[in-house]
């Protein structure tokens, strides 16, 4: 995959351009890029996604708790109560991610891992789904199928 963020933000998987998306998802790709290897900040991400006009259900970040149990309390408070879809995508290991699995019933969580995560499935009640790699002519089709979708 290349990448342009001088100018507009662009973005190609061998010759062909992908859609980037909106402005802001540009300017959070963008912000991802020019710090590539390094964790970015909940502040800086808030600051391009939002700027000073954040949503209502956007915690500002100085009242984002310091300590993990903390912030994992807000995190989870913040869910209850709402019927959301958590996809946590290319899990390292069940620590990871189980401080993001949220407590409310309403809640649906699809983790994907090129590792198996057992610990998931003994202590969470996780359900495992092993997949397939695509056939490559199943592979090249679907990205064929998703430049179409972005309007390429």
């Amino acid at each position: 995959m290349r990448f342009a963020v001088l100018g507009p933000v662009r973005l190609w998987r061998g010759d062909v351009e992908l859609n980037a998306g909106p402005p802001q998802q540009r300017a959070l790709f963008a912000l991802l890029l020019a710090y590539a290897g390094r964790p970015v900040s909940l502040e800086e991400m808030v600051d391009v996604l939002w700027a000073q006009d954040p949503p209502v259900s956007c915690v500002p970040p100085n009242r984002v708790p310091v300590a993990m149990d903390a912030r994992v309390g807000l995190y989870r408070s913040l869910l209850a109560e709402r019927r959301v879809l958590i996809l946590l995508d290319n899990a390292r290991d069940a620590d990871q991610v189980r401080p993001l699995l949220p407590g409310s019933p309403g809640c649906l969580v699809l983790i994907t891992s090129r590792d198996r995560l057992p610990g998931l499935v003994a202590t969470e009640g996780a359900f495992p789904m092993t997949l397939d790699l695509f056939p490559v002519e199943d592979a090249r089709g679907a990205g064929r199928l998703r430049g179409r979708r972005s309007g390429h």
